[in-house]
């Protein structure tokens, strides 16, 4: 009779404890998620604040450029990746000077990411180059590309054909010639 006695109290004790645990660190549970909640709402808040003035940090910067370093804000393009600006100072008043690369940083950190060092590294060490792209020229190649891959070597519309590739060559107005992109020579 004892030990039915003790074992029912044992287990009586036992829902009790339980019981008590359970409320207690539910009431510790339940303020933790809510101090974790209001944590977490404020981190996105202030992520989402910094991201906000970055971006219009990024729209008034030619006001604050031209403030602090005398550059037109009409010189300045914006790009937005990998860089920022670029800016060809002196261009508005018809005297350019120099080009400028410029990144503007608007949060707590200035560091630049791998992809804007490479091209600070790449602009420092002097790999820039000037390419002017002469658009009707660029379809013309595009054209004897084509032709040359479907076999077609007679004239097209008065357009003489090279005898050394057999690709259509295009007229250069400014030389008044012939020339062939693929042997680099006028007929």
């Amino acid at each position: 009779m004892f030990r039915v006695w003790a074992s029912q109290e044992l287990e009586r004790q036992k829902k009790i404890i339980e019981y008590n645990l359970r409320r207690e660190y539910g009431v510790r549970f339940e303020e933790w998620k809510m101090k974790e909640e209001e944590r977490i709402r404020k981190e996105a808040i202030e992520r989402s604040t910094a991201t906000i003035i970055g971006r219009v940090g990024e729209q008034l910067a030619p006001l604050l450029i031209f403030s602090n370093y005398k550059i037109n804000p009409k010189d300045m393009r914006f790009i937005g990746t990998p860089i920022d600006f670029i800016v060809f100072k002196g261009l508005y008043e018809g005297n350019p000077e120099k080009i400028l690369f410029i990144e503007v940083k608007s949060g707590r950190s200035s560091t630049l990411t791998p992809r804007e060092r490479k091209v600070k590294e790449l602009v420092e060490s002097g790999k820039v180059e000037w390419l002017t792209i002469h658009l009707s020229s660029e379809m013309e190649k595009i054209i004897n590309e084509l032709g040359t891959k479907t076999s077609t070597y007679q004239r097209v519309e008065g357009r003489p054909i090279c005898k050394s590739c057999g690709k259509y060559a295009v007229w250069i107005p400014q030389y008044g010639r012939w020339y062939c992109y693929n042997c680099r020579r006028y007929l």
